[in-house]
């Protein structure tokens, strides 16, 4: 078992930090490759506690989007992926049109509450990706419906 801090246990977890895994799962990965949790415990408060002196100041900070629109358009998926049990019911076509809505202006409190993320930066910047997603999806379906709409008109002209 591991009993001291090492840089490589410090720039592990910062990755995963990063990657927005939460610390209870950081720990219990570490917990099961053997490391002792003390040591675990101790070498979060080190980075917790250096990220606040030293790196705090000089990362600009990510606002949230008021409404996230991946999860307006994809709300199965997006529910799905924030550990929302009810997001089955956005299968069923007129109660996706309400999931739609509801996850789309409470998305970014509901994606907090989650749990999945370690800080509200994480957050911020998937909900940001998200909105990028669906803006995407919302330009694709735009597209495709042109170019139905105009094949349709010219093959029975």
């Amino acid at each position: 078992m591991e009993t001291a801090i090492t840089p490589q246990l410090l720039g592990y977890i910062r990755v995963l930090r990063e990657r927005g895994v939460a610390d209870a799962q950081i720990t219990q990965k570490l917990i099961t490759v053997g490391w002792d949790p003390a040591v675990i415990q101790e070498s979060l408060h080190q980075l917790a506690t250096y990220e606040q002196t030293m790196g705090g100041s000089a990362q600009k900070p990510v606002k949230a989007p008021r409404f996230v629109w991946g999860a307006f358009f994809l709300p199965f998926f997006w529910g799905i992926a924030h550990k929302q049990r009810a997001a089955w019911f956005a299968l069923i076509p007129l109660v996706s049109i309400i999931f739609s809505f509801r996850y789309g202006l409470r998305g970014v409190q509901i994606a907090r509450a989650s749990g999945k993320y370690v800080s509200e930066a994480a957050c911020a910047k998937t909900q940001h990706l998200w909105n990028r997603v669906g803006w995407g999806l919302m330009l694709l379906t735009l597209l495709g419906g042109y170019l139905v709409t105009t094949f349709v008109l010219q093959t029975s002209a």
